[in-house]
Formats: C-alpha cells, structure tokens, sequence
C-alpha cells in the first residue's frame, strides 16, 4: 500500500481548498443540477441562472485574487483561443462604422447597405451597424458563451486537488444515472412527455428532461466519461502500481468500490441502453467509436490491461438489457444508415447550401447566433419550416464566425489534446485515471458534434467545459504565485464578473419577455389565430401584451414583428365588425386603415434595423404597400420576402396571390403548392380559389397530386357547378388512380376505400362500389356510409342485406330520419 506521503503527493497538487472554494463547488454543482432539469437550460429562464450563477463564482475568484495573501493564477494557453474567440463574437454585436464594416467583412457590409437602402425610413441609414445579420441572436450567445469562459477560468483558479475532482466527477455521475433513470420510466411508461409538463408530437420520447435526443445522449456520454474516470481513480487509489489487470478493476467494483462502484456499473449499463432507446442513432455510433478508442488507448498505455473481457461482459449486459426493452427500434433506426436518399442525403445538401452561406463572409462569419436567420434564403431544400442548425457543430461555427473562429475552436481542441495527453503520460496513476474517463466523454461528443448542434444546449456545454477544465487541471495547468498572480487573477476574474453583470438584467427581461410571450402564444389560440376574432376590450388587451412582450425584449425581430402584425390585425378587425362583414369578404380601404397602413409601413422600416433579412418582414412591406397604399413599386418586396423566407407559409401564400394579381398562373400554383407543404391551411386557399371565375382549373391545379384535397374538392358545390367538363374528369380519373395506387401499396386508410366507393357510385358501377364500402366500414364501423351501402345493395336486388346495414345504422343514431325513411321503402320493397 502507499504511504501517507506517497498518497498525498498523489492526490494533493495545490494547497487545500478555502472557503471560496467550497462556494463556488457549490455554486457549480447548483448549475450541475439545475440545468439538466430544465430542459437542458435552453430557456431564457436557464441562461439567466446562468449568467448570474457564474458571474458570482467569478467575483468571488477575483475579489479572492485581491484580497488573499496566498493568491495564485492557475494558466493554461487554452484560455487564449477561449478568449479570442469571446473577443470575436463581441466584435460581431457592437456596431461598427460601414466603412469599416466594408473593410473587415464586405459581405455582411452589403447586405445591410442593400437591405436598408431601399425603401429608406425616416432616419435614413444609420451611421454605425453591428457586423453580425442579427445582432440581437448574437448579444445572447455572447452572454451565455461568456458564462462558459468564465466558468472554465474559475475552474482553473479553484479545483486544486483530486479530492475536488473526484466531487465532481461523483455529483456528475449521479446526474447522468438520474437522467438515464427518467428516460428509462419513460420508456416503461410509453410516456411521450418531458418531465410531466407537455408532450412531445411524436408520440413517445425517451430524452429524460431534455426536449432533443441528440442533447440527451450527449449528457449521457459525457456522465458516462465521469463515471468511467471515478472508477480508475479509486482503483488507483486502492491497489498501488501503475498499471492494472482489468479483472481488479471488475472485483474492484463489486466489492471494493461497495455501493458507489455498483452504481458506477448501473450508470454504465444503463446509460448505455438509453442511448441506444433514445433513436439517437449519432448518440449511439459516438459512443460505440469512443469507446472503442478508449479501450485501445487504456491497452497500448498498459494502464489496464486485459480490458477486452471485462469489456465483452459490459457489452453483452447492455445488449440483454437492450433485448428486454425492445431492440426492433434500434435496429430499425440504425437501418436508415443504408438509405442513400433519406437523412444522411439531406444532411450533405444542407452542409453544402450552409456553406455557400459562408462564402459570404468566410473570414468574420454572418454572426454568432444568427445560423436560423440568415440561412433560409441559402436552403434550396423544400423540407417544411425552416432548418435552425447546419446538423453540424463544425460548419455551423465556420458560418457564424468565419475562418477566424473555427481557427480558434481547433485551437483550444488541439491545447486541451496535449493536455489531455501529458496527463496519460506523466502523471501519476490516480489523475491518469481522470483523462480516460473524461476523454472517452469529450471524444463521443465531438464525434457527435459532426451530425448534431448539441453544445448549444447549456446543458451539454456545462459538462463538456467542466470536463475540459478538469482535464487540464489535472494536468498541473502553470503556476504563477505573488503579487503578479493575485493582481492576474483578481482582474481577469472581476473582469469576467463585470461582463456577466452587464448581461444579468437583459436576461432577466428575456425571461420575462419569453414568460409573456407564452400566454400571448395562449391568447392567440383563444382569439382564434390566425384571424383575430373577439371583443374590442379583448383585442385591445391582446396587443397591450404582445407590446409588453416586445419592449422586453426590444432587440428581438420576432417579438417586434408579431406585435407590428397584431396592432394591423387588430386594425382589420375592428373595421370588419363595425361593416358586419362576413368571414369571407373583403375589407374596404378606409381612410382610417389607410392611415393606421401608412403607419405599420414605416414602423416595418424601422424594424429592419434589428434584422435586415427577415422574410416575413418585408412580404409584409410589401403586401401592405400594395393592398392598402396603392404603390407598385411595393410589389418586389412581396418577391424578396418570399426569396429570403422560402420555407414560410406566409411569404409564400403572399407571393401566391400577388402572381394571381398579375395572372401568372403557373406562378401562382407554385407558390400556392409551396404554401401548403409549409403549413398553410389548403381548404382556405382552395375555397378562394374557387370563388374566382375560371379558378375551378387552378384550384385543381393545386390539389394535384394529393387525394385528400382532390376529394375534398371534388365535393364541393362550388367546384360541381363551376368546373367544365373536362375539368370534373380530370380530376376524378386522377383521384381513382391516386387511390388505386395507395391501396396497391398498402398505404390505403378508411377515407381512401370511401373516396374509391364514392368514384363507383357516381359512375353508376354498384358492384364495385359495395366490396369497398364494406372495406371502409370494416375500418370505420360508425361511418354514415353504411346507408350509402344500403342503398347500393337495394339497387342490386339486395333488399334483405339492405335492411339490415340500415337498422345496424338506426341502432346508433336512431333518430336519423332519411335513414328511417330509406328503412320504410326498403321494407315495402321486400313484400313486393
């Protein structure tokens, strides 16, 4: 066994901890826990206990630094890059003079000039602009990734020894079993909600509290890595050498290590399954390729030998676990890795339509944070919604930041490799053990980095910049003591407390801001969004909190748009109930609403200041200069909407009817089509279609290859008395194929064997009609085509098999009159 000077050496590298310490250990494990339980902290709610969290814990560190005679600065050349990089996203959201701009990033220069130019506001161009395409998304990254700067200083200046680590290591262990554990009773449960509070649209979800998969195995990795590095450093601590037989690492775990080692298993095994459960098919690759690079590493290293069979024993623990909960889904969901024309095809075209955005600004990028914004207009696939990440950490931060940021990203990995690999192989056994277990973590999440954004969940990136700073002050980071050290650090940490303090209250009003934004998401749905519908008092007061909502958060374009949006809406409806006008009819262009047009429009302008290529922005500027202002000219702000929102249902439903305005009609039904794959409601459009003259063919047009709409259009009255000919068979022989071939392949629902029988019937064919009905009847037993069965059935002399579809009828709806009627002339019919 070691000797107690042997052991101290070992697990003791810097003077114990102080009262400061165990503050800010405390602090971090309030964030350790707090974050993962909400959501993964991806509200405004989780950076604003963020930001004011670790602005204490770095105001603590420097007034430490200050005050204490035995201060220290513990450095590490990794707090370069993280620096530089916090420097550049502040360059980014400071606005800056054009002619500069021009000079640093011509692209970004351009878009502002052209965006802002015509049509001009009131106050003309400003004289100094932010180089980021939305500064607003840029501020808030630059407040949350100033959090993680500093945090990963402090760790430096605060973890000192392996006791402190070995805290750490334990409480992110018990967080990762505690997140596995959730995920696995939702599994047993089928639940498809996050934590009890809403529910997931996809029926079922195994993320623990995290609303993404992707995020949820990332955690898991990273917890896994601490649960990994927990187990060698108490191995090392227990049998002395510096090399082990993996079978001491196994006896070690079940009786040595006690309860803590049999939890450290669970962690592993269970962990493990719930990636594999989760369908993170990218959570699960990164863990198996991790794992197998740290199993290499810990053989070649002799750290552990013989790890292949404790390690098959893991495995086939996992795999018996994985079969008693359901293996069918992860095979199913490892099989899309063969499909050449599904996600991993849609995942290239999106790399490669993100990086012809970059070519815009390859050196500075388009602005941290500003991914969503500005890529729509680059998106040339026709997915519905807009695609808010690049998939891919690595690309989207070459976007953002440009050459120079994702420099610095290579940086800081390639600083925290070497530190990783001094720490293998220089240091004693026990902190060796650490590198191994936080490295197979950090590897998992940076392979998954390459198909997923999962570090901009705070969550996620807490773990991932604690393990970082872990590992390299396991590593012994360099030591520079006295006054220089104190005054070093006493500046830096009160520097990064001062940056997060101007950053607390604008978090705190984006809480709040995103709170109100929730219950006016509420009051849309009850005033029965998207055309507000209500009293005067309701509508005023809905407007009043769109307001309130939007001064919160002045800076934010989609808070200030929709309250632009809601104050006409409100204008609009106002005039529509003083005329009593109909849900259909038009509003007339009084002068009142022409005033209130004149002042949405200049308030529009203003708005583009915040985000010059908001689509939804300038369809609006548009629409109103052309509808309510009588301006033509407008009409191209219709087409630039529609060309920077692509993906919007509403950019492309104003861009649909502007080309009907025109009599583009091939254009027309284009941007129609396009409209509904995005969202918008189809028999709306089709029923305005219908009231135009000649817009039975377009309407058709529309509908064309979706038999759900044509059989919604074939019924209607409108469609009946106004389609020619040629028209109304068009139509019918396209719907009969389309639903022939649907039952053909098998995709066939009751609505489909309706429509087919309902095609029969107008045709006059009975006999086929009847075996359908009787298919759809099987799948949709209370449908009121059992009399339109009936009837068939009488008509082909099937009087006795008539009655009786007609009283099982009458039997749940016995007060059908029609239905009584039939029953009585099929009844007399039977005694003749």
């Amino acid at each position: 066994m070691m000797d107690e000077r042997s052991r101290a050496r070992s697990s003791q590298f810097a003077p114990p901890p102080d009262a400061v310490d165990r503050i800010v250990e405390g602090l971090l494990m309030v964030l350790l826990v707090f974050l993962p339980m909400a959501y993964g902290g991806v509200t405004a709610s989780g950076h604003f206990v963020l930001i004011g969290t670790v602005m204490l814990m770095s105001l603590l560190v420097g007034m430490r630094g200050l005050l204490s005679k035995q201060g220290r600065l513990a450095w590490s050349t990794a707090c370069i890059p993280l620096f530089l990089f916090l420097g550049l996203v502040a360059l980014q959201s400071v606005p800056m003079g054009l002619s500069l701009m021009a000079a640093l990033s011509p692209g970004n220069a351009d878009v502002w000039t052209a965006m802002l130019s015509e049509p001009q506001s009131h106050g003309g161009i400003p004289s100094a602009l932010p180089l980021s395409l939305y500064p607003h998304a840029s501020r808030v990254d630059l407040a949350v990734l100033s959090a993680f700067v500093a945090l990963f200083f402090v760790v430096l200046q605060v973890y000192r020894s392996l006791d402190q680590v070995k805290r750490f290591l334990t409480l992110v262990s018990l967080m990762g079993l505690f997140v596995a554990s959730v995920a696995f009773v939702q599994h047993l449960t089928g639940s498809a909600s996050v934590m009890g509070l809403w529910d997931m649209p996809t029926g079922t979800h195994h993320g623990g509290p995290f609303v993404h998969v992707g995020h949820f195995s990332q955690f898991i990795n990273l917890s896994m890595g601490a649960a990994l590095a927990l187990m060698l450093v108490r191995l090392a601590e227990r049998l002395p050498g510096r090399s082990w037989e993996a079978k001491e690492l196994v006896w070690g775990t079940g009786n040595m290590l006690g309860r803590w080692g049999s939890l450290l298993l669970i962690l592993l095994v269970l962990g493990s399954v719930m990636v594999a459960m989760s369908h993170s098919r990218n959570g699960l690759l990164s863990l198996l390729v991790s794992g197998a690079v740290t199993t290499v590493v810990l053989s070649r290293t002799n750290y552990l030998k013989g790890i292949a069979w404790p390690l098959i024993g893991l495995s086939v623990l996992s795999l018996l676990a994985l079969l008693l909960m359901g293996f069918d889904p992860v095979y199913e969901r490892l099989a899309t890795l063969e499909d050449p024309g599904g996600q991993i095809e849609s995942r290239f075209a999106l790399i490669g339509d993100s990086l012809e955005l970059w070519k815009t600004s390859p050196w500075l990028g388009v602005g941290q944070g500003s991914f969503a914004s500005v890529f729509p207009g680059f998106d040339l696939s026709l997915r519905p919604g807009t695609a808010a990440h690049a998939e891919n950490q690595y690309v989207e931060l070459l976007v953002e930041t440009g050459v120079f940021g994702f420099v610095l990203l290579l940086t800081f990995l390639g600083v925290l490799t070497l530190s990783w690999w001094r720490l293998l192989r220089a240091c004693p056994a026990p902190r060796a053990g650490v590198a191994y277990g936080l490295g197979f973590g950090l590897l998992a999440v940076a392979l998954h980095a390459t198909t997923d954004f999962g570090l901009r969940n705070p969550a996620v990136m807490l773990l991932a910049i604690t393990s970082a700073g872990m590992t390299v002050v396991t590593a012994r980071p360099k030591c520079l003591g006295g006054v220089s050290g104190r005054g070093t650090v006493g500046g830096l940490g009160l520097a990064m407390a001062l940056l997060l303090g101007f950053q607390v209250l604008p978090a705190f009003d984006r809480w709040r801001a995103e709170q109100g934004w929730e219950e006016v998401q509420w009051w849309r749905w009850k005033l029965q969004a998207p055309r507000l519908a209500g009293t005067a008092d309701e509508l005023d007061g809905f407007v009043d909190k769109v307001q309130r909502v939007s001064r919160l958060d002045a800076d934010n374009i989609e808070f200030r748009f929709a309250y632009i949006l809601h104050r006409w809406q409100r204008e609009v409806a106002r005039v529509r109930s003083s005329l009593d006008l109909a849900a259909g009819d038009s509003v007339p262009r009084t002068p009142s609403l022409v005033r209130v047009a004149s002042g949405v429009r200049q308030d529009l302008l203003d708005a583009r200041r915040l985000m010059p290529s908001h689509g939804r922005l300038w369809s609006m500027l548009g629409q109103i200069g052309v509808e309510w202002l009588d301006d033509p000219a407008s009409e191209q702000w219709i087409w630039r909407g529609q060309e920077l929102s692509p993906h919007d249902a509403a950019t492309n439903l104003a861009a649909g009817r502007q080309a009907l305005r025109n009599h583009q009609d091939v254009d027309a039904v284009r941007y129609l089509r396009r409209s509904i794959v995005m969202g918008a409601a189809w028999k709306g459009i089709l029923r305005v279609l219908l009231i135009r003259e000649s817009g039975t063919d377009l309407a058709r047009r529309v509908a064309h290859g979706n038999a759900h709409r044509l059989q919604w259009l074939a019924l209607q009255p409108e469609f009946l008395a106004k389609a020619s000919k040629e028209d109304r068979e068009a139509l019918h022989i396209e719907l009969k194929g389309l639903l022939e071939r649907a039952v053909l392949e098998g995709q066939a629902r009751a609505w489909t064997y309706r429509a087919l029988a309902q095609q029969e019937l107008r045709m006059g064919k009975d006999s086929l009609a009847i075996p359908l009905l009787r298919q759809h009847l099987r799948m949709e037993p209370r449908s009121a085509m059992r009399v339109e069965l009936a009837r068939a059935l009488s008509r082909m002399g099937k009087t006795e098999s008539a009655i009786s579809e007609v009283r099982t009828w009458l039997r749940s709806h016995p007060a059908d009159a029609k239905a009584r009627r039939l029953l009585l002339e099929l009844r007399d019919k039977s005694r003749r």
